[in-house]
């Protein structure tokens, strides 16, 4: 550990703070984490779920059909499907 103090300026708040080493950047642990955030954010990429479209015709040459394939193909609702199958 230095006994060296610099000035520098926060990267978050661009306030002058005195640091202890050399590659300080931040005046506190709460600015590292605000920017930390704040990069997180930026980085995020949502991808958008698509749904596979089941159709009829693909359904006929299948020996089993799962609840949502049975709805499409039948045409009714899953509760009432899922009612039946009681």
């Amino acid at each position: 550990m230095s006994h060296l103090t610099i000035r520098r300026k926060c990267v978050v708040f661009n306030e002058e703070f005195t640091s202890k080493s050399s590659k300080d950047i931040y005046c506190s642990k709460l600015c590292f984490k605000r920017n930390w955030r704040k990069q997180q954010k930026e980085n995020i990429i949502v991808v958008p779920k698509v749904k596979p479209i089941i159709a009829k015709d693909d359904l006929l040459s299948k020996h089993y059909l799962s609840v949502k394939e049975a709805v499409v193909f039948f045409e009714i609702s899953e509760v009432t499907l899922r009612r039946l199958i009681k």
